[in-house]
């Protein structure tokens, strides 16, 4: 489902964070894994294991670095607005899916909307913070593209590094998600159509979606840099955790990437802005 392509660029584009003064764009290559749920609550999985294209930008409003793509909208010392983006991978058909056999596959999603950032404190190379992204769903395709309501998954933000140019850095995240009756019924609904005698029609409604922990672990040194990370979700208590399309109703992911920049921007920035 949603985040993971994200998550996964995200851990790509994580390259020193806290140091004083970055290049404003650095292009390099990285490899990496992660074995990533359809949606949440599928025991089907995608082995995700490729190169990829790293591209950081540091621009004063629009950035892509570390927590994704998004351009600033407000800003003050200890408050920021921003539009953000997400992007969720495509559902197959029955036969990779067996809970979802004779049903018809689900494409790729684009989500998009304002996220609210409020740093509560930052010292040295650490800072807490709280994240609250707010979002519309997008189905895209070749052919048709379609809203699939919203989505709202805030959550408190720690980071760490230790100190020096290759520190390694520490990165938390804790949080509860919350969809629209739109956004869970495209994962979690079952048309009458769809019923049968091991999979009875079924209406997702909205409201609370689960929860999420997210760890993530960052090293560099100088062009060559490593991030993992390890995931855990918990759709404990969610409003569709009835739906037959749900088989777990606990999951835990782990990945990692490598990467190495090979140009970098004669140009500085001062980092954090």
């Amino acid at each position: 489902m949603r985040y993971f392509f994200v998550l996964f660029f995200a851990l790509v584009t994580s390259h020193q964070a806290c140091a004083q003064r970055l290049p404003v764009w650095e292009l390099g290559l990285a490899t990496g894994y992660v074995s990533i749920p359809y949606y949440r609550g599928s025991a089907s999985n995608r082995d995700v294991v490729l190169p990829m294209p790293l591209a950081v930008y540091r621009g004063k409003d629009l950035k892509v670095d570390e927590e994704g793509a998004r351009r600033r909208l407000f800003s003050s010392k200890h408050l920021k607005l921003e539009l953000s983006l997400a992007a969720g991978i495509p559902v197959p058909e029955g036969q990779t899916n067996k809970v979802r056999q004779g049903m018809p596959g689900l494409d790729a999603t684009l989500e998009f909307g304002p996220r609210l950032v409020v740093d509560f404190w930052k010292k040295n190379n650490a800072s807490f913070a709280l994240h609250a992204p707010l979002r519309a769903v997008s189905s895209v395709s070749f052919s048709n593209i379609g809203l699939h309501g919203w989505v709202f998954a805030p959550y408190l933000y720690y980071m760490r590094k230790s100190p020096g140019v290759n520190g390694w850095e520490f990165d938390i995240a804790l949080g509860p998600i919350y969809g629209s009756q739109k956004y869970h019924a495209y994962y979690y609904s079952v048309a009458p159509q769809y019923a049968n005698a091991e999979r009875e029609a079924y209406y997702a409604e909205a409201g609370y979606s689960g929860s999420r922990l997210t760890v993530y672990l960052q090293k560099s040194l100088n062009r060559l840099w490593l991030s993992a990370f390890a995931r855990y979700d918990s759709l404990s208590k969610a409003s569709f955790i009835d739906s037959p399309l749900v088989e777990k109703e606990h999951s835990l992911i782990a990945g990692f990437v490598i990467g190495w920049i090979f140009a970098k921007s004669p140009h500085r920035v001062k980092i954090p802005d």
